[in-house]
């Protein structure tokens, strides 16, 4: 008996000691929000972007993914030198002046854009590190620390710094138009199409970190132009929309600033509504209510206005359940509908621990979620958000699991995870966005291999149910990990000492 303790000591309790003794909460993966409409408002409002800078959502998608976004902001790079050349050769011409404007716009919307594709390097690295640290006994030869500590630069203090300097070159584009509007409207002060544009510029940035009324003084000019517009042309539908969107915007700069809601999401609410009611088979009526309830209930609910909140996301699904009837065919409709689904399950699962009919509820909407984004897939295997999309309801299956001590059921919802995100990196293999999420993912299924082996261990060992079974294979598949995530490593160290270039043709397409 001594003998076989001992044994079984030795062979198998390494990983208890190791490999993912971190409590994920230290590095927890931000996909909580994914499931949250981040390109919706793009969508709704075409080409003029609403989203401002301080609320920018990052996308987290690998080097691959901004792809189409670069190839948009080299065409209108080049529109903008062509608008430049025009407006030089005709000063006197406000057309040409204009066009300038609404190109530097454009050159915004993009750089901003550009600017929400944030890269998966700290959660990943942070998984890296924590391995790297728990293993420097066990496996000394790998010079684990110092692979990993060589990634460091590439990691998100690198990528932020550069999401950074698109931003500010997005507020320096908006700034110039913004310019251009003003000496137009300063010749002729009665044009509608020029004042809606300066308003809506305005809209696209913020004034940084200042207080409440900083905010509301900052965005003031869009709204006084907007209420003038709407008085003169009160069935104008554009311009209520836009001031429902500058309601929003200043609604969202200062909710996280006050315990009360803030007054301005009621009234995006009032236009909102009194455009759907105007023309309810509008389903762009449709679809900008429904993300503005989506709005409501989030800040409902971070106030501990649950009843409120879960009627507003009710509200918001609803609506985007009729819009997806409609046409089932709709790819866009079918994806807003799985986000909501997302959103109606984090309600009812941060209701101050749901019961276990909720907690039923809850799993059901995500179980239509997790159908709907694998159709969706299968339509377009080639749609990387999408693939994200069905990778994040994974996750967040594993973490309503994960905190509710089901480890094996969490386990499984992981390892679906890492399937699918395998599958983005082997199609992507040069990029390092989707190796570092292997490294998150990877670290997450031996965490939760490691928890299964903690109450499968013999009871001398601190057991509670022990499986001699459960707990050698637990240990085997912990070993298994850490050599895949120091072979990812590897090859991350490989990629950081010499990094491709863009016009390397291994590099694919960026």
């Amino acid at each position: 008996m001594n003998l076989m303790r001992k044994a079984i000591h030795q062979s198998l309790l390494g990983a208890l000691k190791g490999q993912f003794r971190l409590s994920r909460g230290h590095i927890a993966f931000a996909f909580g929000k994914w499931q949250k409409r981040i390109f919706t408002t793009t969508v709704v409002v075409g080409l003029l972007m609403t989203g401002t800078l301080a609320v920018a959502h990052p996308s987290n998608l690998g080097d691959n993914q901004v792809f189409q976004t670069n190839n948009d902001l080299e065409r209108t790079t080049a529109e903008v030198n062509s608008a430049y050349t025009s407006a030089e050769k005709h000063p006197g011409s406000t057309d040409a002046q204009y066009a300038l404007a609404v190109a530097l716009d454009r050159m915004g919307d993009l750089k901003t854009l550009r600017a929400r594709h944030k890269f998966p390097y700290s959660e990943g690295y942070g998984a890296a590190l924590e391995l790297a640290r728990n293993n420097r006994k066990s496996h000394p030869r790998t010079d684990l620390m110092g692979k990993v500590e060589r990634l460091e630069a590439t990691a998100a203090p690198d990528s932020e710094k550069t999401l950074w300097e698109f931003r500010d070159t997005a507020r320096r584009y908006y700034g110039r138009a913004r310019v251009l509007y003003q000496r137009l409207i300063a010749l002729q002060p009665n044009n509608n199409k020029w004042q809606r544009a300066l308003a809506v510029n305005y809209t696209k940035t913020n004034p940084g970190h200042v207080g409440i009324e900083e905010v509301r003084a900052y965005y003031q000019p869009a709204l006084t132009i907007l209420l003038r517009l709407v008085k003169l042309e009160p069935g104008n539908d554009e311009f209520q929309r836009d001031l429902a969107m500058a309601y929003e915007t200043i609604a969202d700069q200062v909710n996280s600033m006050t315990g009360s809601l803030p007054a301005e999401y009621d009234d995006a609410l009032a236009i909102r509504m009194k455009l759907f009611r105007r023309n309810e088979e509008n389903p762009l009526f449709v679809r900008e209510l429904a993300v503005t309830f989506g709005k409501l209930g989030e800040a409902l609910a971070i106030r501990g206005k649950w009843e409120a909140a879960r009627d507003a996301v009710t509200d918001e699904f609803g609506l985007y359940q009729d819009l997806a009837a409609r046409d089932p065919a709709n790819m866009e409709w079918q994806h807003d509908l799985a986000a909501a689904h997302m959103d109606f399950a984090a309600i009812k699962d941060d209701n101050n621990g749901p019961g276990k009919k909720l907690e039923g509820e809850v799993l059901a909407h995500y179980a239509q979620a997790l159908k709907i984004r694998i159709n969706l897939i299968q339509m377009d295997p080639r749609n990387t958000e999408w693939q994200m999309d069905l990778v994040a309801s994974h996750e967040t299956m594993a973490r309503f699991y994960n905190n509710r001590a089901l480890n094996e059921k969490a386990l499984d919802s992981y390892i679906d995870a890492q399937r699918q995100m395998s599958q983005l990196a082997q199609r992507y293999p040069n990029d390092r966005g989707w190796l570092f999420y292997q490294l998150y993912f990877y670290f997450s299924i031996g965490y939760e291999n490691r928890q299964i082996q903690r109450w499968a261990a013999p009871l001398s060992q601190g057991g509670k149910f022990p499986e001699p079974e459960k707990f050698k294979a637990a240990a085997v598949t912990q070993e298994k990990i850490f050599k895949t995530m120091v072979g990812i490593i590897d090859t991350l160290v490989r990629m950081t000492d010499a990094p491709m270039k863009p016009n390397d043709p291994a590099f694919g397409n960026l």
